[in-house]
């Protein structure tokens, strides 16, 4: 890895609390209900679970908001959600970590996506989802336009973060306008992609896809010692963007820029649940940059902070406190 002084380091974490992220994406309610089974259904030869406690957390890109916040980021979202029940929890999780709502936008006629998940122990037994992915307008996704023009204008934005499930918040027209808006105020755009709009990013500062949506977006197998490498080159043709950061899951990751690329191993780590993993490295990523980091450290960091996630059952946020620890210690000159 390369190394850092413990002041560096120090300095960089301590820009993050003059960074404002503003984070575009699918925003979900996901739910848990836990319990036990101790039989089988007498109606059908399915699992009776007995519930013994439920609860809700910010799932999809509010993940990654969540992140933003824990790294002592300011961030604002900005999306499309329902005028509803799971709307209004969604909204009042947020609010109760002081982040402010006022730009996603609410419609009645727009299911919150909401997962919903019952697990028997560790087990998950059923996954049920609400949403219509055919319901985002014209109309909307011009008011969404027109909101990223404004907040580019008017607020002190010093990244842009795309985090992309392909639930249809994000459209090629919002990337284009948003990358345009941006490059024009000289404020990176990091994204976090899916399939769908894969090769919409042209132009972007930062890509992170992982493993399989390099295999999607590219229709490549990736196989052979250089896969990486020839990928990396084709993606580069295909956007024309400045950084490659493509998680490689147990190997770490892979990042590049236009002359030179590198990969860094993971730490040897007890994982207990890699959920959420690349949500922490995008927001890690997008963070340091916008704090001026060099991009190379950015991409050590957000290696790091994928990591520590993986240590905690569920989806949660990087601790801040940690990844700094382990910063002086991976990181830093000895």
């Amino acid at each position: 890895m390369s190394t850092y002084t413990t002041e560096e380091i120090e300095n960089w974490f301590e820009a993050l609390g003059r960074v404002t992220v503003l984070v575009i994406g699918d925003f979900m309610l996901d739910r848990y209900i836990y319990g036990r089974v101790d039989r089988i259904s007498p109606e059908a030869p399915v699992p009776v679970v007995n519930v013994s406690q439920r609860e809700s957390r910010p799932g999809g890109a509010g993940n990654v908001l969540l992140n933003v916040h824990a790294l002592g980021a300011r961030a604002i979202p900005l999306s499309i959600t329902g005028l509803d029940e799971a709307g209004d929890e969604l909204l009042q999780q947020f609010a109760a970590q002081q982040i402010d709502t006022t730009h996603i936008q609410r419609y009645p006629e727009i299911p919150t996506i909401t997962k919903t998940r019952v697990l028997a122990g560790q087990h998950q037994m059923l996954r049920i989802d609400e949403e219509d992915l055919a319901c985002i307008t014209p109309a909307m996704e011009q008011r969404l336009i027109a909101t990223v023009q404004q907040l580019l204008k008017t607020e002190k934005i010093d990244a842009v973060l795309f985090e992309d499930y392909d639930k249809g918040v994000i459209s090629p027209a919002l990337i284009e306008a948003t990358v345009k808006a941006a490059a024009e105020r000289n404020i990176p755009v990091c994204v976090d992609p899916k399939k769908k709009n894969f090769a919409a990013y042209k132009g972007v500062t930062l890509f992170k896809p992982n493993l399989k949506e390099l295999r999607e977006g590219l229709g490549l197998e990736m196989r052979g010692e250089n896969a990486m490498e020839e990928a990396d080159e084709q993606l580069r043709a295909l956007l024309g963007h400045t950084y490659t950061l493509a998680t490689l899951s147990e190997k770490g990751i892979y990042f590049s820029d236009r002359e030179h690329a590198c990969r860094r191993p993971s730490i040897v780590r007890s994982v207990a649940d890699v959920s959420g993993a690349g949500d922490s490295v995008i927001a890690t990523a997008t963070c340091f940059l916008a704090a001026g980091a060099p991009p190379l450290l950015a991409a050590e960091l957000a290696n790091l902070s994928g990591g520590i996630v993986c240590e905690f059952p569920g989806v949660v946020p990087v601790d801040k406190t940690r990844l700094k620890t382990e910063a002086f210690h991976y990181l830093c000159k000895k």
